[in-house]
């Protein structure tokens, strides 16, 4: 008897793996590892009361059960699917998004990518304030900042944009 019902992650990495009969290759398509993938069909089977899945020649295979909670998905992911398609048929995106960057950096790029920006996307508004600072540790109220250096930040993705020197 089922547990409790089951979840929709659970469901999509079943859709993932029957896909690719592979614990590894599902885990790589949806950015987990396989011990993850291995965690969710475990709840998924338990929510569902049964075995979802069985070891083939081939890999994993969908059992009765796993071919319906399978069926389950694929409505899930279209679901999904035709949400995102309305969305970008119609609904406008309405945010700010609040840069911090050296003057030069302000001026050169980030001024005139605000301009395309608003142009494809005029409920998005850019606000740039210039810094001549090291990366803010807290962040508080940015969404990018700009920095020359190393930065040193806690909860935040870092990536190198470019070399700098100066003429």
């Amino acid at each position: 008897m089922p547990s409790t019902s089951p979840s929709s992650d659970d469901l999509l990495v079943l859709l993932a793996v029957g896909r690719t009969g592979r614990f590894t290759t599902a885990a790589d398509s949806l950015g987990l590892n396989h011990t993850t993938v291995a965690r969710r069909i475990e709840s998924l089977e338990k929510a569902l009361g049964g075995r979802a899945l069985a070891r083939g020649s081939g890999g994993w295979e969908l059992t009765d059960l796993g071919r319906r909670a399978f069926a389950a998905a694929e409505q899930i992911e279209a679901a999904v699917r035709d949400l995102g398609a309305d969305a970008r048929d119609g609904v406008s995106i309405n945010d700010v998004v609040r840069i911090s960057a050296t003057d030069g950096f302000s001026a050169l790029l980030a001024a005139p990518a605000a301009v395309a920006v608003r142009t494809r996307h005029p409920g998005i508004g850019v606000e740039i304030v210039t810094a001549t600072r090291l990366a803010s540790h807290t962040r508080t109220g940015l969404d990018i900042e700009i920095v020359v250096g190393e930065p040193h930040v806690h909860r935040a993705e870092a990536m190198r944009l470019a070399d700098y020197r100066l003429p």
